[in-house]
């Protein structure tokens, strides 16, 4: 005859638990809610650097442009950049005169009022639905050496968050700017 193992054998098997299993995954989850959203604003921070980066190439450009031809240039064609940048429109802005656009993998980027002796030289970042994020802006640099102001500026809490990153939390203002050492 066949003889039967005792209960208690059966239930020595070793194995986790279902409240052990769902332990584990709530605790994963609490981690990574936390965790992500630090990933997401420090990987956004080591982006803006390449737009702080472009911003001072363009600078030098501009000022090698200045010296070689006497006035600063709206085009990216114009410049002696070796960054890839790809020009992709360039547009009337009435009294501003032109402007020149480029982007690279994350920014868009945009020379004006160049022809005037004073450059805005702005990199956008935009959300896949067209809006920005947060845009890093250059203004006031000319011909007589000033070499300008960069400044932060955003319209949403997570650009404002990579903003404040930039400037120090203390220096944002009330819409969303800030200036940047």
């Amino acid at each position: 005859m066949k003889q039967v193992k005792p209960f208690k054998k059966i239930l020595n098997k070793k194995a986790f638990t279902l409240i052990e299993l769902v332990a584990i995954v709530l605790i994963i989850g609490i981690l990574s809610a936390i965790g992500l959203p630090q990933y997401q604003r420090a990987l956004e921070k080591s982006r803006s650097s390449e737009a702080i980066v472009m911003i001072g190439n363009i600078v030098t450009a501009q000022e090698m442009q200045l010296l070689q031809n006497g006035s600063f240039t709206p085009n990216f064609s114009d410049l002696m950049l070796d960054m890839p940048l790809e020009t992709t429109s360039q547009a009337a802005y009435g009294q501003d005169g032109q402007t020149s656009q480029g982007a690279s993998q994350f920014f868009e980027y945009d020379i004006s009022g160049c022809e005037y002796g004073e450059c805005t030289i702005s990199a956008f970042r935009k959300k896949d639905d067209g809006q920005y994020l947060y845009e890093i802006r250059l203004t006031g640099m000319d011909t007589t050496g000033n070499k300008g102001q960069r400044s932060c500026h955003s319209s949403d809490n997570f650009g404002r968050k990579i903003c404040s990153l930039l400037c120090g939390a203390d220096s944002l203002s009330a819409d969303g700017s800030c200036s940047i050492d």
